[in-house]
């Protein structure tokens, strides 16, 4: 099983299997995943590949984060790639094993969502509105910048930004509109409508 190293992390590559034809990457950033635990994350993100068959790689990186309680925080955060869709999710618990359920759960909820929303656009169903912003300021202060990603955008139209963003299981998604060669929000109404926020010159 072939492995690189990149800022602490190890990458374990597991080969496309008969089970799975994902690509598994699994990750143990400053963590090292012992045998148990590599195969059991293997095996339940392989079979997320029957709800999601056009999926070509998954990386799962797993890490510890020290608490101010006896046990530390585990972390497994899950990334699923292929045909131009990303799912991610990303759960914690007191557990890896656990975590790496729950993370599972999570992404089979995202596919489940999405497959409806292709299924509703393909059969004619109401296309989603867009209406103005509805935003409010929050008086407590603000906190400080505690992390910081970098990700490469692919222009889309706002219905496909509506669809990352609920795969996704956010209230908002920043993009490059593919119509205006701008960046846009898209977000969440409370009513269950969508709304897009457009950068207007001053």
């Amino acid at each position: 099983m072939p492995a690189n190293r990149r800022r602490g992390t190890i990458y374990l590559h597991s080969n496309n299997t008969k089970d799975s034809p994902l690509d598994i990457q699994i990750a143990g950033k400053n963590f090292h995943v012992p045998e148990r635990l590599h195969d059991y994350a293997e095996l339940k993100v392989g079979k997320l590949d029957r709800y999601l068959p056009k999926a070509q790689s998954a990386r799962v990186e797993m890490r510890r984060e020290k608490t101010k309680s006896a046990s530390d925080r585990c972390i497994v955060e899950v990334t699923i790639n292929g045909s131009g869709v990303v799912l991610r999710a990303q759960e914690r618990s007191t557990d890896h094993f656990t975590a790496i359920d729950s993370a599972a759960d999570a992404l089979r909820r995202q596919a489940r969502r999405f497959k409806t929303r292709v299924s509703k656009r393909r059969s004619g169903g109401k296309a989603a509105e867009v209406l103005a912003p509805e935003l409010s300021m929050d008086d407590e202060p603000a906190g400080s910048v505690v992390r910081h990603k970098r990700f490469a955008m692919k222009p889309m139209p706002p219905e496909e930004a509506i669809d990352e963003m609920e795969l996704l299981g956010h209230s908002f998604f920043l993009f490059l509109n593919l119509e205006t060669g701008t960046h846009n929000v898209v977000y969440r109404r409370a009513g269950g409508d969508y709304g897009l926020i457009e950068p207007e010159p001053l």
